[in-house]
């Protein structure tokens, strides 16, 4: 992101990982709620391992490996990719005023927004350049905030936003003494369910069905705004 609140950039990737714990769980078909996807408000590309029978992933929405045959055990192997490239998919957007204050120290004003439908937890905005501690420090409507001397930085933590919270958008105010504090760039990192809306329908094997758990989180690779 720019300073200004423009998204210059964003890709959204993932991947769905088997493993099996038992010769029964090596070749089982995995039923994904395909519908979920394609319903989804962004069009996620989807890529299924060359070891998928792809065939059968595409009239049905189940994965399952070619020829009957198995996974290694005990250990993560990639059956599906899907990605996204588009600004328009950024879950949140920082826009930043850094201005002198009038009096030899300089301002920033910070405001964030998450888009709508968004569930965001442990929140972290860092911004560096902060040598001395800050002063005038506002918060709307929620947070923690921090300064890390050893850092150079200030904190600003929400433990979720959501509209739930009635936090979708914030705004952090502060200002610190001398005038030559550069606060980029800042970083923004998050937890969150996957963008796209993966969905285990249930596992199958050849005696019927298979125990199974399943489990999905998201998080930034990289998230900065400068």
């Amino acid at each position: 992101m720019s300073r200004e609140g423009e998204v210059l950039s964003c890709e959204v990737k993932g991947t769905l990982s088997l493993t099996a714990n038992t010769d029964e769980g090596s070749t089982v078909q995995v039923v994904l709620d395909k519908a979920a996807i394609a319903s989804s408000s962004i069009p996620f590309t989807l890529n299924t391992h060359p070891k998928i029978d792809k065939a059968t992933w595409e009239s049905s929405g189940v994965l399952s490996i070619k020829g009957g045959k198995g996974i290694p055990l005990n250990r993560p192997v990639g059956v599906l990719r899907w990605s996204h490239s588009s600004p328009a998919a950024a879950p949140i957007t920082v826009n930043c005023w850094a201005e002198p204050d009038g009096s030899g120290g300089q301002s920033l004003c910070l405001e964030y927004e998450a888009r709508d439908g968004m569930e965001l937890g442990e929140v972290q905005i860092v911004i560096p350049g902060v040598h001395a501690a800050p002063t005038g420090v506002a918060v709307e409507p929620s947070g923690m905030y921090k300064h890390q001397p050893e850092s150079a930085s200030l904190v600003w933590y929400n433990q979720a936003v959501s509209a739930a919270h009635g936090n979708l958008t914030g705004s952090l105010e502060f200002t610190v003494a001398g005038g030559s504090a550069d606060f980029f760039p800042i970083q923004v990192s998050f937890t969150s369910k996957p963008l796209c809306p993966m969905s285990v329908l249930g596992v199958r094997g050849q005696a019927g069905d298979v125990k199974h758990d399943f489990t999905a989180r998201a998080g930034p690779e990289s998230y900065t705004c400068s």
